[in-house]
């Protein structure tokens, strides 16, 4: 039988990695709450490939939190407020260097249109596309995202709106240094940074690297928990399945020992006469030998 029941993306996510060898308890999706209506993987491959589908879809992170494979989804609160004076960690002795480095991607790299293709959940899982496009914008690039997940066309509007302004929110890259005091902070990490010139930042952490003075060197981008939300309508199709499989109609059959009544019966052979109930599409008589 088939289960018609959406299943969570934290299921699907902890099956994956039990595939590439990991156990129960080396394993926390729990964060991961979203419902999935399906998911297709055709070919064996790297674990990462089965997984960037599923954060394009619903933007969660993973990173090794002590023994465990953590996983978490984006747009989570702050964990941490971090004054000016705390950046631009260094030795004593040192002179003082610059507290923030940012680097930002020209727009004429960045996407002006997404285009999200997926299976379609009301045309039968035929391939739908959706896309969102930036129109106050001198960029050309179009970006298309080939995702083997069951949706409607409505949430993937709003995944392709997602996935457009976050490429272009996370256009920056921001480093820094900190002190020991914050060796607690992990890679995912929502982090606020306090600056005189340039206000309150929200960032999320995408690495952080511990040196042998005991700072962490730090890279981040920025973050925004309102992109990760998106009130986006899909356009229906025109063309859509009954959505009713029809049970197989039994087929009689009946072997005639009649005369010879076309030369094709030359040979030893019997005619046949089948039949079936209301919508029956025909059958086939095979003979094991």
């Amino acid at each position: 039988g088939v289960n018609s029941a959406d299943d969570t993306l934290a299921a699907v996510v902890s099956a994956e990695c039990k595939l590439a060898g990991l156990a129960d308890d080396e394993i926390d999706a729990s964060a991961l709450t979203s419902a999935l209506h399906g998911y297709r993987v055709g070919t064996v491959g790297a674990i990462r490939a089965a997984l960037e589908p599923l954060q394009a879809v619903w933007p969660f992170d993973l990173r090794q939190h002590g023994y465990v494979v953590q996983f978490f989804p984006r747009g989570g609160a702050s964990v941490e407020t971090i004054p000016e004076d705390d950046l631009d960690a260094r030795p004593a002795g040192q002179p003082a260097g610059v507290r923030i480095t940012t680097a930002r991607e020209i727009d004429a790299q960045l996407p002006r249109r997404v285009t999200v293709r997926h299976l379609d959940r009301d045309r039968e899982y035929d391939t739908g596309a959706q896309y969102a496009e930036r129109l106050n914008s001198s960029a050309v690039n179009e970006r298309v995202l080939d995702l083997s997940v069951v949706l409607t066309s409505t949430e993937a509007a709003r995944v392709a709106e997602v996935l457009l302004y976050l490429y272009w929110r996370e256009r920056y890259d921001v480093a820094f240094t900190l002190p020991p005091t914050y060796a607690h902070l992990e890679p995912g990490d929502t982090i606020t940074l306090e600056s005189a010139a340039a206000g309150s930042m929200r960032l999320r952490l995408t690495s952080v690297h511990y040196t042998s003075e005991s700072t962490l060197e730090c890279t981040a981008r920025y973050a925004d928990a309102a992109i990760y939300s998106s009130s986006a309508a899909g356009g229906g199709s025109a063309v859509t399945g009954s959505g009713t499989v029809r049970p197989i109609v039994a087929t009689s059959y009946v072997l005639l020992d009649l005369p010879t009544v076309s030369s094709k019966q030359s040979g030893p052979s019997f005619l046949v006469a089948m039949s079936g109930a209301s919508g029956w599409p025909g059958g086939v008589l095979m003979q094991s030998t």
